[in-house]
């Protein structure tokens, strides 16, 4: 009968911590922080687009976009988010976005958190995701500042 030949203590060792190294590694490439994060960033993109849907409508129908502080609204608003549920356009108030008025043009936006989409972006710049009129979309910008209303590079 053949003998069978134990593993040493230092392969034992060896095998666990390659197996280790590669655990580890799997963890920080799916990560759930950063996929909770992603799933967030979209849910964002999404409110963004439905908001400006709104505010395109607004548009249409009363000839502006919403003032900041909902001076200009057809109805009486403290803002303009405000105003566009004042005046019947969305059923709910969007979560708090920045907003900027030119022109009879706006942009909405929020800052973006997952490392998917910080990674897009140069050293000092930030991922926003944004509704640009003038550009007629939404998307994903990558800023130093703070959008204002201005054509802008989406990187998406």
């Amino acid at each position: 009968m053949k003998k069978l030949k134990a593993l040493s203590t230092s392969e034992v060792l060896l095998a666990f911590a390659s197996t280790s190294l590669v655990v580890l590694f799997a963890f920080l490439a799916f990560s759930p922080f950063d996929f909770q994060t992603r799933k967030s960033d979209g849910l964002v993109l999404s409110e963004i687009r439905r908001t400006a849907d709104a505010l395109v409508d607004y548009s249409e129908e009363h000839g502006n976009f919403p003032a900041a502080d909902g001076s200009n609204c057809a109805v009486e608003a403290t803002d303009w988010a405000n105003c566009l549920v004042e005046a019947e356009i969305i059923s709910k108030k969007p979560q708090e976005f920045g907003y900027a008025l030119g022109s009879n043009e706006v942009v909405i936006y929020s800052e973006l958190f997952s490392s998917f989409n910080k990674n897009k972006c140069m050293s000092g710049e930030t991922a926003y995701a944004l509704y640009s009129s003038q550009d007629k979309r939404t998307g994903t910008v990558c800023l130093a500042e703070n959008p204002t209303v201005r054509h802008y590079l989406f990187i998406d």
